[in-house]
């Protein structure tokens, strides 16, 4: 009786057993499934939860950058002005005092030119007077005549004294070939005067030198300065 039970019983579970073992895989499958896409989700919201907070923190530290870049732009944009600023007040003043260091030049050379034309073209004036016809009403009077050429001479060496003086005090302004040039025209003129003057195509000679240097004169000053 006890084995025909027994029998039974693994009669009964033999023929269970294909139907747990169906029951069981179809649980397994479910179950391999489920947990399949559970993990999926959770790494899904993982990875989403991360990339918000890497939005979130690099939005934060773009701001802080763009912050610090607005800072550091605004630092060095005034720190350009200032600069540019002080380099053209520097500029300017360099300018200004160029400007009128030409300007004294200018004035120095053209006072130069003014002292030298007109004081040697007075004394060259009145060393042709010395010649003039006003000698006529008294030549018969040979003493009064040298007399006469004697304060006009003299008064011709007063105005070359004087031309030269006048010269000097800007002669640091002047071309150094021009200043040589005048004085060795002074010597010739003070030369001239002193052996009486009466050479005329000597007189020619340094009234045309005289007239070159003028005109170097005025062409060394507004060669520089136009």
């Amino acid at each position: 009786m006890e084995v025909a039970t027994a029998l039974k019983i693994l009669d009964i579970i033999s023929k269970a057993l294909p139907v747990l073992l169906v029951f069981s895989g179809i649980i397994a499958f479910l179950s391999r499934e489920w947990i399949k896409k559970w993990i999926e989700a959770h790494f899904r919201r993982t990875v989403d939860a991360e990339l918000e907070n890497m939005k979130a923190r690099l939005a934060e530290s773009l701001e802080e950058k763009k912050a610090a870049l607005s800072q550091d732009l605004a630092r060095t944009t005034e720190t350009l002005k200032a600069q540019l600023a002080t380099t053209l007040e520097r500029d300017k003043r360099a300018l200004d005092e160029e400007f009128r260091r030409k300007a004294r030049k200018f004035d120095q050379q053209a006072a130069y030119y003014e002292a030298f034309s007109i004081g040697y073209t007075t004394t060259i004036v009145e060393l042709y007077a010395l010649d003039g016809d006003y000698y006529d009403a008294i030549k018969q009077y040979p003493d009064l005549v040298a007399h006469a050429r004697q304060l006009y001479l003299s008064r011709a060496h007063s105005l070359l004294m004087q031309a030269q003086q006048n010269l000097k005090d800007h002669e640091p302004y002047a071309d150094s070939d021009l200043v040589n040039r005048i004085a060795r025209l002074f010597r010739d003129l003070s030369s001239f005067m002193a052996e009486g003057a009466r050479d005329k195509n000597r007189l020619d000679q340094l009234a045309t030198e005289k007239s070159l240097i003028q005109a170097q004169l005025k062409e060394e000053i507004f060669k520089e300065h136009v």
